[in-house]
């Protein structure tokens, strides 16, 4: 059993990695896993990864002995919207319908998810183009959609991008670090 304390979220203040490494050294005993998210684009992604997660690793593990794999990157590309593009039909699930219609395109096209510019905007524009917003009527973001995507959306389409499958390979080595994976 897993339990998320409420709120889940301790955030790790600061824009040095020794403000956060007080917070995370501070919290140790009451936080299992300290998921540290950060958006990046795809080319930016190791640099943030290094500057951030990396560096504060190996700063808790210096200035308390936190396990490096107690932290854990959450580095989609772009945005967290990048993820929630992955699977078209959770959008459309979310917007009241039971897939995303064949007769559309996607707002994105062709374009590979984490190469997105504005994953957001994405969103925004494949909402209302299900929901059909007449023009003149303000139109609800799509950031009030994300937590029923959050709960549909399929992990083998979420596994195909590079950004998820890294975050799930950190959060299985926590957890394995934790004890908390049966042995298969």
């Amino acid at each position: 059993a897993v339990v998320l304390s409420e709120p889940p979220v301790l955030p790790l203040d600061g824009r040095t990695t020794e403000q956060r490494t007080k917070v995370a050294c501070d919290n140790r005993t009451n936080v299992d896993i300290f998921a540290v998210h950060a958006d990046a684009s795809r080319t930016g992604r190791d640099t943030v990864e290094r500057l951030v997660v990396f560096d504060l690793r190996e700063s808790t593990a210096e200035n308390c002995g936190l396990a490096a794999e107690r932290i854990v990157g959450l580095l989609p590309a772009r945005e967290m919207e990048a993820w929630a593009l992955c699977d078209a039909d959770a959008i459309a699930q979310a917007c009241g319908l039971e897939a995303w219609p064949s007769s559309r395109g996607f707002p994105w096209g062709d374009t590979p998810i984490e190469r997105i510019e504005d994953p957001k905007r994405a969103l925004d524009d494949a909402v209302a183009a299900l929901t059909k917003r007449r023009r003149g009527r303000r139109s609800i973001a799509a950031a009030a959609y994300l937590d029923r995507i959050g709960e549909t959306a399929r992990l083998e389409r979420l596994r195909r991008l590079d950004s998820y499958r890294a975050f799930a390979s950190d959060l299985r080595d926590a957890f394995d670090s934790l004890g908390l994976l049966r042995a298969e």
